[in-house]
Order: C-alpha cells, then sequence, then structure tokens
C-alpha cells in the first residue's frame, strides 16, 4: 500500500514562524524581543556544549535571531528603554525612542553580552589552567579561542542588519558602532591584557622556547606556540599587538641575555672559533623563531643578535680580519661576511678594513717599486701602473670569497686612489691620467689583430682598472683620443677589443658621454664612414673607367669636431700620381656629401711601397712603411737609379729641402739608398745639400725582416706625449695653449664660415659676425677675434679670397 509522508512538518512549522516575526507575528515589544535574542545568543556563544545547536536546528535559530534583531533596530518600540552609557563615574542617559538610539541600546547590549561571556566563563577557565603545569594554559587558551571566534563568526550574521547604512544614519556623532568581531576582539584583548593572565601566557611561551634550546620541541609542541602567536597578532593594544608586547619584546630582551652569555664564553676561544659559534646562533635562532614564533619576529631577532654578537664585539675580531684579509684566507673571509652582513654596522667595519689593507699594501708596494726604478733611472709612473694592478689583482682573491658583493669592489678602487694620491713620486692631477693614455695606448698596439677579443681581455681589463682607479681623470679623457687618432691612423688597431675597451669604460659610469661619442665617432671615421666611401669611390671609378691599378688608395674622412685639430703642411710635395687621385676623390666627395667640405692633410698620409730586389738577393722584395716625404724621392728613384743630390731636390720641387734630406736618411739607414761624395765615400747621416753629392739604390739593404719602418706615424702639430725622466715633473706635458673648447669653437667656427659662403657666395667681415652668432649654439659662440682668425685660415687654404677691389668683401672659390 503507497502512502503520502509529509517531510518536516515540525520544521515548516518553525521556519514559518521565524520569517513572520518581522510581519508582526511574533512577540512584540522592546524587551520581550531582546529576550529571545539573548536567548538566541546565550547558546551561540556556547554551542560546544549545546548538543541540539547544530545543523539545520542552528541555522533555524541563526536566521530567527536575524529577523528579530531585524525587528528591534528597523522601528521604534514604546518600551525601548533609555541609552545608558557609562564613562569613569559618570553615567549618560539618552531618553529618545528615535530609531538611532534603539539602534544604540541593542549595540551596548550586544557589547555587555560578550564581555560578561568573557568574564564569567572564559577568564575562570584560562585561571584555573593557568595553575596546571605547562603547556596546560596554552592548550586551554587555543581552544577557547577557537569556541570564542565560531561563536563570534554566528554573531556576526544574527547582527549584520545592525551595521547597515540606514541605521548609522542619525547617530550621535561621538556614537560610534564597530563591527561585532571588532568588538570580540577588543573584549577578548582587554581580558588577557588587564589580568594576569598575559603574564601567565608569556611564562608558559618562554618555558617552551627555553625547552627547544636543550631539546627540540615535539610537533605537537611546536603547533601551540604557533596557534598562540597567531591569536595574539589579531588583538590589538596600544602600541601594535598583543604578540608583540607579550611574546616579542620579551623574547627580544632574554635574546639579548642569552647572547651575552655566550659571548663571555665565546671569547674565551679563538677569534676563527667565535665567528663560527656566532654563525651557529644566527642560525639557530632564526630558525627557531620560525618554527616556534611568527615570521614578523625574524627580522627583531637577527638584529638584537648582531647588536650583541657583532656591533659589541668588532674591536675583538679587529685583527682576525686583518690577518684574513692579507694571508687571503678564503673560507675564514666567508664566514667573516656571511656573519657581518647581517649587521649594518658589521659589514661596513670589514669594508673599511678591507679599503685600509688595500691602501697600506698598495702603498708599501708602489713605494718599493718607485724606489727601485729611481736607482736604475727607470719610468716611475710604468712601475707605478704596473705596481697598481698587481694590487689589484692580489686582492681580487679575498674579495672572490665575498660572495660576488660588488660594493667591495668600490672600496678596493678607493684603495687604490688613496695609495695613488699618498705616493710622494707621483703627479696625480696631470701626468698619471697622461701616463695610463699611454700605458692603453702600448697595450692595444701589442694586441694580435688576428685575435678574438677572448685573447685580449686581460689586456683590456688592465686597462680600465687604471682608469677607475684615476682619482682626476681629466688628463686621461684630453690624452686618450691623441693616441686613439695615432692607432687609428697607423692601422695598429684591433675594432673589436677597442670596442670592448669602450663599452667597459662606458659601465664603470664613470666618465662623460662627450669623451665616449668623441671615441665612438673617432672609431666609426675610419671603419664604416670611411669604408663605406672608399666602396662607393671604387664602384663609381669602375663605371667610369678611371684607373685604379696603379696604387692602391685608401682615402679616410675624418669629423673635424671630434678629431684632434691637424692642418695641411704647404712645405709637403704632394707626387703628380697622388694629386690625380685626390682630385678623383674630392670631385666624388663634393658629389656625394654636397653639403660637407673635406681639407687634404698631407702629414697624415703614409702608406707600403714596394722595393723590388734583383736575382739572388735573400728575399724577392721588401715592403716600406713610408710617410707623404719619401713618395716624390721613391717617384724619382722608380725612373732612375741614381741621381745627384742638387739634381734630386729640384726634381722634387720644393722649398722645404730639409724635409727630403731627413727622409733620404731614412732610406739610406736601412740601406735602400746610398749617399756618395765627390770622392765615392759613403757618407752617413746627411745633414745638408751638399755639392758634388750622388744618391743611388742601395746594393745591400736590410732584407732581415719584410716589412721596414722608415717612418713612425707622427703628427707634426700634435701634442708631444714623449716620457720624462724618471721621478721629474713637467708641466707642460701636453700642449695646452689651446683648450678643448677653444679646439672645438675654432673647427666649429670654420665650418660654419664655409656653410655661409656656400649659400651666399660672397659676404662682409660684418655679415659673417652677424651670421655666425645667429647659427652657432650658445656654448660654441665665437668671438670675433675667432672668426677673423677662421677666416685667415680659410684664406691660407685657398677656400676664400678677398675682394680686390672692395677689401670688406670676401668671396667663395667654388
Amino acid at each position: 500500500m503507497m502512502r503520502q509522508t509529509t517531510y518536516g512538518d515540525d520544521n515548516s512549522y518553525e521556519a514559518t514562524r521565524t520569517h513572520s516575526a518581522s510581519l508582526g507575528t511574533a512577540p512584540t515589544g522592546f524587551h520581550s524581543l531582546w529576550s529571545n535574542v539573548s536567548s538566541i545568543c546565550e547558546t551561540i556563544l556556547s554551542w560546544d556544549t549545546s548538543p541540539d545547536f547544530s545543523g539545520q536546528h542552528a541555522l533555524q535559530q541563526l536566521l530567527h535571531a536575524y529577523t528579530l534583531v531585524y525587528s528591534l533596530v528597523s522601528s521604534p518600540f514604546s518600551d525601548s528603554p533609555a541609552l545608558v552609557i557609562t564613562s569613569g563615574s559618570q553615567h549618560n542617559v539618552f531618553r529618545n525612542n528615535a530609531e538611532s538610539i534603539q539602534t544604540l541600546v541593542v549595540y551596548h547590549r550586544l557589547c555587555e553580552m560578550i564581555r560578561i561571556r568573557l568574564s564569567n566563563v572564559v577568564e575562570i577557565r584560562l585561571r584555573e589552567a593557568a595553575s596546571a603545569p605547562h603547556p596546560f594554559l596554552l592548550e586551554t587558551y587555543i581552544k577557547e579561542w577557537g569556541r570564542f571566534i565560531t561563536a563570534v563568526n554566528m554573531l556576526r550574521s544574527v547582527f549584520s542588519y545592525l551595521h547597515g547604512p540606514w541605521q548609522k544614519y542619525g547617530l550621535p556623532s561621538d556614537h560610534n558602532m564597530l563591527p561585532t568581531e571588532v568588538v570580540a576582539l577588543s573584549s577578548w584583548g582587554s581580558m588577557i591584557s588587564k589580568t594576569e593572565l598575559g603574564e601567565a601566557l608569556t611564562k608558559q611561551v618562554f618555558i617552551l622556547v627555553g625547552k627547544d634550546r636543550l631539546k627540540r620541541l615535539t610537533d605537537k609542541e611546536a603547533r601551540v606556540l604557533q596557534g598562540v602567536g597567531c591569536a595574539l597578532t589579531l588583538l590589538a593594544d596600544s602600541r601594535s599587538n598583543l604578540y608583540t608586547t607579550l611574546i616579542e619584546e620579551r623574547h627580544l630582551s632574554l635574546l639579548s641575555e642569552y647572547c651575552k652569555n655566550k659571548v663571555t664564553r665565546m671569547k674565551e676561544e679563538s677569534p676563527e672559533s667565535y665567528v663560527k659559534e656566532a654563525l651557529n646562533i644566527f642560525i639557530d635562532e632564526v630558525e627557531r623563531a620560525n618554527r616556534l614564533l611568527m615570521g614578523s619576529s625574524v627580522q627583531p631577532v637577527v638584529q638584537r643578535i648582531s647588536e650583541v654578537i657583532i656591533d659589541g664585539e668588532l674591536e675583538f675580531l679587529d685583527d682576525f680580519i686583518y690577518v684574513s684579509i692579507i694571508e687571503s684566507k678564503h673560507s675564514q673571509l666567508r664566514q667573516l661576511h656571511t656573519l657581518l652582513s647581517k649587521s649594518e654596522n658589521g659589514l661596513k667595519r670589514l669594508k673599511d678594513k678591507f679599503r685600509n689593507c688595500v691602501a697600506k699594501e698598495g702603498l708599501r708596494r708602489i713605494d718599493l717599486a718607485c724606489k727601485e726604478v729611481g736607482r736604475c733611472a727607470g719610468d716611475v709612473y710604468r712601475a707605478a701602473l704596473k705596481t697598481v694592478i698587481s694590487v689589484y689583482r692580489y686582492f681580487t682573491v679575498p674579495m672572490d670569497a665575498f660572495g660576488g658583493d660588488t660594493s667591495f669592489e668600490r672600496e678596493l678602487i678607493e684603495g687604490l686612489q688613496s695609495v695613488l694620491s699618498a705616493s710622494s713620486e707621483l703627479d696625480v692631477h696631470t701626468r698619471l691620467g697622461q701616463e695610463v693614455a699611454r700605458f692603453a695606448h702600448n697595450k692595444l698596439n701589442l694586441l694580435n689583430p688576428g685575435e678574438g677579443c677572448e685573447e685580449n681581455t686581460n689586456d683590456i681589463n688592465d686597462i680600465v682598472i687604471l682608469f677607475r682607479v684615476l682619482s682626476v681623470k681629466t688628463s686621461f679623457v684630453e690624452a686618450y683620443p691623441l693616441y686613439f687618432s695615432r692607432r687609428l691612423m697607423s692601422d695598429t688597431y684591433h675594432v673589436e677589443s677597442e670596442k670592448l675597451l669602450m663599452h667597459k669604460i662606458v659601465s664603470t659610469k664613470e666618465c662623460s658621454n662627450d669623451f665616449i661619442h668623441k671615441c665612438e665617432t673617432m672609431l666609426n671615421d675610419v671603419t664604416e664612414s670611411s669604408e663605406s666611401l672608399l666602396r662607393r669611390f671604387r664602384e663609381e671609378a669602375e663605371d667610369t673607367l678611371m684607373e685604379l691599378e696603379d696604387f692602391e688608395f685608401i682615402p679616410k674622412v675624418l669629423s673635424s669636431y671630434t678629431w684632434p685639430v691637424f692642418s695641411p703642411d704647404p712645405l709637403l710635395t704632394i707626387p703628380a700620381a697622388l694629386q690625380v687621385k685626390l682630385c678623383n676623390f674630392q670631385a666624388f666627395y663634393s658629389q656625394a656629401c654636397p653639403k660637407r667640405h673635406i681639407t687634404y692633410v698631407n702629414r697624415l698620409s703614409h702608406g707600403i711601397l714596394r722595393l723590388n730586389l734583383p736575382c739572388g738577393a735573400p728575399v724577392p722584395n721588401l715592403n716600406l712603411h713610408v710617410g707623404l716625404r719619401h713618395l716624390p724621392i721613391a717617384e724619382l728613384f722608380n725612373h732612375r737609379t741614381e741621381w745627384d743630390l742638387e739634381e734630386l731636390l729640384r726634381a722634387i720641387k720644393t722649398d722645404n729641402t730639409a724635409i727630403y734630406v731627413q727622409a733620404i736618411n731614412e732610406f739610406s739607414k736601412h740601406g735602400i739608398l746610398e749617399v756618395h761624395d765627390d770622392e765615392g765615400g759613403e757618407v752617413k747621416g746627411l745633414w745638408d745639400v751638399l755639392p758634388r753629392h750622388r744618391v743611388s739604390l742601395g746594393r745591400s739593404p736590410d732584407t732581415r725582416k719584410r716589412k721596414l719602418v722608415l717612418l713612425e706615424l707622427e703628427y707634426e702639430r700634435e701634442p708631444k706625449l714623449g716620457a720624462a725622466a724618471a721621478g721629474e715633473f713637467t708641466s707642460d706635458h701636453l700642449d695646452h695653449s689651446h683648450s678643448v673648447a677653444d679646439q672645438m669653437i675654432s673647427l666649429s667656427t670654420q665650418a660654419m664660415l664655409i656653410r655661409i659662403f656656400k649659400v651666399q657666395g660672397t659676404a662682409s667681415f660684418m655679415q659673417l659676425l652677424e651670421k655666425t652668432g645667429e647659427l652657432s649654439p650658445p656654448h660654441l659662440k665665437p668671438t670675433p677675434q675667432q672668426i677673423k682668425a677662421a677666416l685667415e685660415f680659410l684664406i691660407s687654404r685657398d677656400y676664400v679670397f678677398r675682394d680686390a677691389e672692395d677689401g670688406d668683401t670676401f668671396v667663395y672659390i667654388v
């Protein structure tokens, strides 16, 4: 037989009764409604001892209580009690049946209900647990805390309507209603802080911490400490939270006493043992703070241990630090760095000691090296630079123990800077920077262009080291481009190594952008820019059937603003064959770069001549590295094998015979040419044009090398960078007659005048003065004297001439 079953009749009735409460079917009146709410809240607060308060029944009770609270705060009741707020000995009474006052009555009764529950139940249980052996109080605290938090979460739902925005409307300004959970936590915190329970909790916590130092706590005991710590962090007090007040501050105080007792015993051992045991204390206490206490305690723990073990005992460790650095004891330095880096004062002391060791050892070595060089009349600067590099490398060994801490390299550099400044043998303001530039030039000159950058890295690193130890880099910045231009002009440069050096210098962030830009532009001029122009020139020459096979012509176009100031020498004769090439390239450049102007600097020309030797010679030919003054002589000896000296110089068509006499001497030094007097005797070292002397091809040229350098590239107007005697200072080591700014203004003014003339064709001096003032940037604006000097230069080079009829007008020569 089938029967219809009715589910949950009682529950359905209870739900209907609950939801109808807000519609007026439930008991009316404030006291009646609050009595029902209070009864349900008492059940909530003691939920763990109420077996019927579970499942659907518990949810119905919560919903019923919520609707009752809704009724209490949504409309006024005639029997609503007056609001009485006690503040000290003063009682404030508010008699008003408005909803806002009625809401405050409900709020304050909720606060009082929570306070009574804590004082009558929870506090009594905790006091009973405090008299039991540890860690019973801590376990009881965690249980009561969990029960209370669960009840508070349910009370939040019951009184959620109490804290709605409409209920706060119309409240007196001095009556703020805190959320239910805030009221509950505040009441719990007051219970702990205003009674002896806080001290009892602290005592049992540190009994377990002390026990853990002797023997590791069980996982259960560790979880108890973690739970108490987490619970106390949620309770705020006047400074921070109860965890900080009751646990963390007390722990730091006890930790200081513990470390002081340990230090007294540790100092009886060696400093090395002290460092090892100190590291173990850090490891143990940090691990203990992470495992038993809150993670936020780790940094205060480290700081407090550092104050006792490191900051207070730095003098005890000073000698040990010094010996470890000087003797490069890697393991000890690694432990020292690990320990001292935990304290700001400790790390600073380690850096200071490291820098002082560098300065003391470096000064001793440099003074010794300079004295030894002085006794043999050597170059003190070269010796000092080599010593600086050796000291740097010596201290990189202990520096490696610091685990990649780059701040110690800064200390190493500063230590070496103090060494150079303290040396009485060195001029750090001018000469030293120039010598570093010379050192870089010599190192880079010796690099093999066929090798990769990897093989040259050590040499480049040495240059960067010396650059960084310069306390005054001005002289280096001025001298380096001069040496750099010499390498680029003589083709003794390795492009990748030059770029790597520039990159490393840039990475130091110790040089100006102008210096880097100048060097990069110079390198670009002789590589990418000049090579591109040469390639286009040759392609055009092939298209126009221009002859190229007579000799290889490789022009280099240099930017006048970045290179040192060079000017043509009018006394040097340009061979006819080269003159043709120059004219062709000039025509090509005018078309390729119509807005730019080039000037041929004949003093920088150099090249390779091949000397073919007769049959039976040890080698078939020789390559001669020559300058422009050698070319006319070589060209004449291509037609005749013997010349009268006077006739030879007349054939060159020059007034400056001294230059070509010097060239003849350079040929004869290697046996390429021979000079004989009227009696047939060979003349060594011709000093003037002498009558009845003949010059002929040499019978036994020097064949020990396939390439003979007749002329090292020298810039006759370049500032001389020769070495001075050991220990001597030279105030005119560089030609300071014109500063870098003056040179830039001079070149800028010349280029500006050319640009004006190309546009106007003719101009008066006043017009030139006005135009240059308008077009020049402020930092390169020339004075009238500088404009006059630039104009005279252009006139001397046949770019401009003065109008014969009107002496104030100047005409550009197209």
